[in-house]
Parts: C-alpha cells; structure tokens; sequence
C-alpha cells in the first residue's frame, strides 16, 4: 500500500458517516496497586489508582469510527432503572446519539478490576450489571421510525448485536435490513454467541457479516477459515463473510474471491474491544471496493487496540504511524 493510497483512505474516513444500531454497554476500569492480604479474610488489599468510564457494546464501535475521524449516528435504548449517565452524557462534535427510553430498564454495566504487583498488571476481577430483555415494541417503533427518517444521509448501516435486547426482535431485525437493501445502503452485521448459542442466522441477507473463529465454528459445523470454509459460511448467511483469527489476522469471503490478512505482532496488554476496533475500521476502509486494504487496516487497528487497557481507543494518528512502520502496510 502506497503512502498516496493510505492518504486517501484517510480522507474517505473523515467524509464517511456510518449509521449504527445496537446494545449500549458502560465500560468501567479501575487499575489498583496491591498492598497485600487483609487480616479480617484472606482477601486482596489494593489501593486504587484510577477509574476510567467508557462507552462499551456497539458504543465502543461507535468510538472507534468516531476516533477514526468519521460521522457516525447511533441508535440504541437507555433505561431509567439504574445510572444512565454514561450514554447521556456522552458527546462528541460527530456524533448524533438517537435512542428510545424505557423507565423500567437496567442499562448494562461491565466493572473490570486491574491489580499491579510490581511490573505485572493482571485482570483479577469483573462485575457485571446485566439485563438481556428484549425491548418494548414500542421502543422498536421509535427507533425504525429514526431509521428509515436518516438512513439516506448514511455511507454504511452497522448491526451490532451483543444480545442485550435492542436487536433481539428478528422482525425488526428483518425491517432494518429491508430498509437498508431499498435505499441501497451497504448493511454491516455483528452477533456475539449467547449461552452457548449464534444468531448469525437471524441477520441473513446483508451485505457482510462479521464474525471471529468460535462463531464461524459455531455457524457451520468444522469451519476451516479457507476458500471451502467461506463458501459455506456464505452459503448459510446468504451474505459475504469476514472471519477474524485473533493474532492470526482475518480472512475475507466477498463474492466468489477469499482474502487473508495476517495479523500483527504487538505486545498486548488486553484484547478486550479488539473486535469492536476491526469492525469499525472494516466498515470504514469499504471491503467490497479495496478487500486487501480494508481488512489490513482493519487488522493494525485491532492491534492497536490490544495496546490500550479496557475498551480505551487508540488514535487515528497512532494507525498512520503504525502503518508507516510495517512494511505490509
């Protein structure tokens, strides 16, 4: 990839603006020193260093295509039942933040703990806040009437489905990705697999589906991330695939061509957030006009992100440095 076309990629993110529907999640980390064992209970004692809030869910694709310099709407459903201030408060010059409110529903939380012994800093706990009930009709309603009012105006349409009950109706699901087709929107869909189970199926019919190796694995039975595999895998979402390897990198089924990326060595701290950091970055770099490019930046932003602790982003000027130094860039 030459300097001139990584120029213009950069430039097609920041005219890009990408339409977004999904769970929002509030990332919370907090990163301790530990001072030992209590005397009560054979307990860990550690002193807090610092808190960090995030946007989660398919907010943190949301973050990722924003910091990546493009526009992004996102639709999603906040609750009254408990804090829901990290998603109101939440701003951004590029960002247009449209969601339906129920009183009764909890939001999602997800609290990780870090705890640093001397040069070692590992995860020792996580508490979640949980609520994976599907949303009121009427909540569907408003959001499909912001939908059909906006999508015009969108370069790409992302469904971003952590199973926390935006995207759980498939009727809805189905109307989404209708609309999308008639405005000939290029439509993106994301799943993750739920007590053991894919709903990939349900999001049949887009334009790409993006899914990691457990997914493709859980979707059609002996997966092989080749030519065969893709063909499959296509074949059972009636849609183009992506299929990302962890450090392995990405394979891209697009039509009747397959596409393999490797990934690239770093030094991870946390791979948390790394999907939602190829996805946007996969979105952004159009894989059905540049498969190659798309799925190698896609890879170096991932990468990136496993250098960040928790779901924190990486920068757009970070990508470009990055891509300068690596020779496959």
């Amino acid at each position: 990839m030459t300097g001139k076309k990584k120029s213009s990629i950069a430039k097609e993110f920041c005219d890009k603006n990408v339409l977004v529907i999904g769970d929002f999640i509030s990332d919370i980390t907090t990163t301790a020193e530990c001072i030992g064992l209590s005397l009560e209970t054979p307990t860990l004692k550690a002193n807090e260093e610092c808190t960090v809030h995030h946007p989660g869910g398919a907010a943190n694709v949301v973050k990722n295509i924003l910091e990546l310099g493009a526009s992004c709407t996102f639709l999603t459903v906040v609750g009254g039942a408990n804090d829901n201030s990290a998603i109101l408060n939440w701003d951004h010059p590029n960002l247009d933040l449209r969601y339906a409110y129920e009183k009764n529903r909890k939001n999602i939380v997800k609290h990780r703990f870090w705890v640093r012994r001397g040069d070692c800093l590992y995860k020792y706990f996580q508490l979640n806040t949980m609520n994976e009930n599907a949303i009121e009709a009427a909540s569907c309603k408003s959001l499909l009437h912001e939908y059909s009012k906006m999508i015009l105006a969108h370069d790409a349409v992302l469904l971003i489905d952590y199973n926390l009950g935006v995207l759980s109706d498939a009727k809805f699901v189905t109307q989404l990705i209708k609309l999308a087709h008639e405005n000939s929107k290029f439509i993106i869909a994301s799943s993750q697999i739920s007590n053991g189970k894919t709903n990939h199926h349900n999001f049949a019919g887009v334009s790409l589906v993006c899914l990691n190796l457990e997914e493709a694995l859980e979707t059609v039975a002996g997966f092989h991330p080749d030519a065969d595999g893709l063909k499959a895998l296509k074949k059972e979402l009636r849609s183009n695939v992506c299929v990302t390897l962890g450090a392995g990198g990405s394979v891209l089924g697009w039509n009747d061509k397959t596409f393999y990326a490797d990934g690239f060595t770093v030094n991870a701290i946390d791979t948390c957030g790394a999907g939602d950091a190829f996805l946007a970055a996969l979105t952004l770099a159009n894989a059905s006009e540049d498969s190659d490019s798309a799925i190698t930046i896609a890879n170096a932003w991932a990468a990136l992100s496993t250098l960040q602790l928790g779901t924190e982003c990486s920068t757009f000027g970070q990508l470009e440095s990055f891509m300068e130094e690596n020779p496959r860039c």
